[in-house]
């Protein structure tokens, strides 16, 4: 029972790893630095090109030398992010910061869930995963939802930069619970010591194995990289439709309440729905909810924001559960990475058009653009989650 607790220390990870009040006002300060949207979307970029490059070597590191050690150096270097930028002043120095920013996130992925997943399989709780992940989204948004309503009151009164400060102290926070995770035994099949090659290896067989699993974390990772660039830029949107920054932090903390009370549901959801009717209806929801949001352009559609990024919630530890009940453990943290780095392919290519259309006209077109494709994308997984070659697949049927 000694690892239950680090589900403990990833709670408390997770409330200070997300305590920032810099992220209420994270647009505007950019904007206040000479950030253009364009340059935030090559930001944007060069974030997912440093994930694209870190993502699988750090999931598989992760999987041969700990968790607990990527867990504390992706920690370290959020932290840095909030120190740094207090000083940058160039697209060049948000660019850099940015880049190291993407390397702490790669460590990051799939470290956390592998970690709590074999914590809680060495004392047979592994089936609380998902309501725990979903506890620990709950927890995360929390931490958010405390930050938006003290963000924007403290930016309005100290300026942008307090807030920076304020984030690095909670980020150092974040370490010093990190250093007191345990690492669980790991539940290998494999009697031989695995090499970088083979851990690659398990995690693409158990995806060619699975496709089941590949189509849902497409699925799953498509919704996710279009929801980056609403969560990168709705502070611009309220500023379009002439909202102050006094409200920023009450819009931030009603869509936090929102994402708590998805996360919450969600595992409960999947007790009532099957998880491809939970997927495709999240998602057209939420696809509804942007458009709507790109086009009535007031309070309604604020509202059609907050529903939306509501919606995308439910989907990630329903995901997650599944992934990590199928897979290998001693490849677990490495294909949770390699799902993750498809998101950043996916979001990279997404942000090409959405900056070119967000700075040729405006943020509602971009905001269009990304609504219109999460619904497409939710009616063509419907008719792939309806195919019978799809239906047919072994194990399919007994899940869905």
């Amino acid at each position: 029972m000694i690892y239950y607790k680090n589900k403990w220390f990833l709670y408390a990870i997770f409330f200070f790893h997300n305590l920032v009040p810099a992220y209420v006002i994270e647009r505007l300060f950019y904007q206040e630095r000479g950030m253009t949207v364009q340059m935030v979307v090559y930001c944007e970029i060069v974030y997912a090109i440093a994930i694209i490059v870190f993502e699988i070597p750090s999931g598989v590191l992760a999987d041969k030398i700990g968790r607990k050690k990527l867990i504390v150096i992706s920690s370290i270097l959020h932290g840095f992010q909030f120190y740094a930028l207090v000083y940058a002043n160039t697209f060049w120095h948000f660019a850099v910061v940015t880049f190291i920013s993407g390397i702490g996130t790669a460590f990051g992925s799939g470290s956390y869930n592998a970690l709590l997943y074999d914590s809680l399989k060495s004392c047979n709780r592994e089936n609380e995963f998902e309501v725990i992940c979903g506890k620990g989204n709950a927890i995360d948004f929390t931490a958010g939802l405390i930050a938006a309503l003290s963000g924007g009151f403290l930016a309005f009164q100290f300026g942008f930069t307090f807030n920076y400060w304020i984030s690095f102290v909670s980020s150092i926070l974040a370490v010093t619970f990190s250093l007191l995770l345990r690492e669980p035994p790991t539940h290998y099949t494999r009697k031989e010591k695995l090499t970088f090659l083979h851990i690659i290896n398990i995690a693409f067989s158990f995806f060619k194995a699975n496709a089941n699993a590949l189509k849902i974390c497409i699925n799953a990772t498509i919704i996710s990289a279009c929801l980056v660039y609403i969560d990168e830029f709705w502070q611009l949107y309220l500023e379009h439709i002439s909202f102050s920054v006094m409200f920023f932090g009450i819009v931030s903390s009603i869509i936090c309440g929102g994402r708590i009370l998805c996360s919450i549901l969600s595992a409960k959801l999947l007790k009532l729905f099957k998880l491809k009717t939970i997927m495709i209806s999240a998602s057209l929801l939420c696809g509804f909810g942007i458009v709507m949001a790109s086009i009535v352009q007031n309070v309604v559609g604020v509202l059609g924001l907050i529903f939306a990024i509501s919606m995308a919630s439910l989907i990630e530890p329903l995901v997650m559960g599944y992934l990590h009940h199928h897979a290998d453990s001693e490849a677990r943290a490495t294909i949770e990475s390699m799902s993750s780095l498809l998101e950043r392919i996916i979001s990279m290519i997404l942000g090409l058009f959405f900056g070119f259309v967000a700075t040729e006209f405006n943020i509602m077109m971009g905001f269009w653009l990304i609504g219109v494709f999460v619904i497409i994308i939710a009616i063509i997984f419907t008719f792939v989650f309806h195919s019978k070659r799809f239906s047919d697949i072994k194990g399919f049927r007994e899940l869905f």
